[in-house]
């Protein structure tokens, strides 16, 4: 498919290539990851494949810019790792930071990531993190007409999947940030 487009557009001169594997091997709510040498890894590896081969063979004078993405719960050998294939540190963001919600992921990008006005770039280990400045939004928006929070509700989580069961899996991800009130 990338060579007929080539074919059809040798005049291309700048090319922007974002993606990210499935996160299930790398995630930690999934007690039984297999990191990058999960099955499910296996499209980083096309995408580095993609970046540093395939588009400099067919556009070989076209400016590459590129943003890998995955979830920021990975082990710290695994964002290492794929630091070291990038070529940089990931920038952890988070939508928390301006919005009611919880979604913090890694960034690999080819270039630094600079803060503008309303944000700010803190060091991290093994990364930068991206703040947004200013108060978190008003949840109120974002639900339906008869949809209600509480007075201490402060964001939304992520919702991975709902699976009905009789009892916890073994070693379910995250009970050991619940309270007992939660478990029971």
């Amino acid at each position: 498919v990338l060579k007929s487009l080539c074919l059809d557009n040798p005049h291309i001169t700048k090319i922007l290539i974002i993606g990210g594997s499935p996160c299930q091997d790398l995630s930690g709510l999934n007690n039984s990851r297999k990191g990058l040498m999960g099955d499910r890894s296996s499209l980083l590896f096309q995408m580095i494949r993609i970046e540093n081969e395939v588009v400099p063979e067919l556009w070989p004078n076209a400016e590459v810019e590129s943003i890998w993405e995955n979830v920021a719960s990975m082990r710290t050998e695994d964002k290492s790792a794929i630091s070291e294939l990038k070529g940089s540190e990931p920038v952890l963001a988070c939508p928390g930071s301006r919005w009611p919600m919880k979604r913090p992921r890694f960034f690999w990008t080819r270039r630094p990531v600079l803060a503008g006005p309303g944000a700010a770039m803190l060091a991290g280990k093994g990364h930068s993190r991206l703040v947004l400045d200013g108060p978190i939004s008003d949840v109120r928006p974002y639900l339906g007409p008869n949809y209600q929070v509480s007075k201490d509700f402060s964001s939304f989580h992520t919702l991975v999947r709902s699976t009905p069961r009789r009892s916890p899996p073994p070693a379910p991800a995250g009970i050991d940030s619940v309270d007992q009130a939660a478990i029971d």
